[in-house]
């Protein structure tokens, strides 16, 4: 459920027992959070992520986070400057839209009284008032501006630096067509190429050494997109002449098919005469960071 209150850019929060929304005061640490009845610039939060799955609201007015303090039913919520563990919560699905907010630290549930300016606090128990209908505008996809992004970016750079070691003067950056319902395979590519030209222009590695002397050609690099089932005949195109095909991007979806199909190809290639197809993409699996030594 936390991730579906990410795909919005800002969020208002609302009990859809009595329809009062979540605000939050300016100020230092122990800001004022109430209930309005209106919705306006002091109703609005952005959504914070954070690597152990739970997430902050932080007001789009002034900064402050939400914060629920430990305690019996009636605990105290405010607003502070800082996020730390009481500023992390667990979004629970509640069913037909709804979600309760859970302290991640100590177990409270963010609770909403009816009325204007109405009393907010973290209570014991998960009961009506204490469930909450968040939506809001949704967020612009920006691959480029997402943790995995410049990982990504890194295994093709590196692997068209190995097409390079391994002789090919010329190299093809495939792109398995994704499913319309897979954005981010959708715009990967074409940032991946705004990035790759950049990397040119500031004569940046591996395109280029530490004196500033091009190694790989910028016209030697050259994509193309083609569907699943015509991958096996188009990497033999794009393989011949001592060519390098790089599959760089695929949706999850079609994963084990295209390497099952770029095996077959390099099982076969040096009797054809055709250069191996490596594969440079990054997955949703793949350790972008290690929480045991990180």
């Amino acid at each position: 459920m936390a991730a579906d209150i990410l795909r919005f850019e800002c969020v208002q929060i609302q009990c859809p027992t009595h329809c009062n929304y979540l605000g939050m005061c300016p100020g230092d640490s122990d800001a004022k959070v109430y209930g309005a009845e209106v919705c306006s610039y002091w109703e609005n939060f952005k959504v914070i992520a954070h690597d152990n799955g739970y997430v902050s609201f932080q007001s789009v007015a002034h900064g402050n986070y939400l914060c629920v303090c430990p305690g019996d039913s009636g605990a105290k919520v405010v607003g502070t400057k800082n996020c730390l563990a009481w500023e992390h919560f667990k979004v629970i699905d509640q069913g037909d839209g709804y979600v309760s907010l859970q302290s991640a630290a100590h177990g409270n549930y963010l609770c909403m009284y009816p009325g204007e300016d109405a009393k907010v606090v973290g209570t014991k128990n998960c009961s009506a008032w204490e469930r909450f209908k968040v939506t809001g505008k949704k967020r612009e996809i920006d691959v480029r501006s997402e943790r995995w992004y410049s990982h990504y970016r890194h295994s093709v750079f590196a692997t068209i630096a190995n097409a390079k070691v391994l002789g090919c003067d010329r190299t093809r950056l495939v792109q398995v067509k994704p499913p319309l319902e897979c954005p981010r395979t959708n715009l990967e590519v074409p940032a991946l190429m705004v990035d790759i030209y950049d990397a040119y222009r500031q004569k940046r590695a591996p395109f280029f050494d530490h004196a500033g002397v091009e190694r790989i050609t910028y016209d030697s690099i050259t994509t193309c997109q083609v569907s699943k089932d015509e991958l096996a005949d188009m990497l033999a195109v794009y393989s011949d002449k001592g060519d390098c095909a790089i599959v760089t991007s695929c949706a999850g979806p079609h994963f084990e098919d295209v390497e099952g199909i770029v095996a077959t190809h390099n099982l076969t290639a040096g009797r054809r005469k055709l250069q191996k197809v490596l594969i440079g993409w990054a997955t949703a699996g793949d350790m972008y960071k290690n929480p045991s030594r990180d």
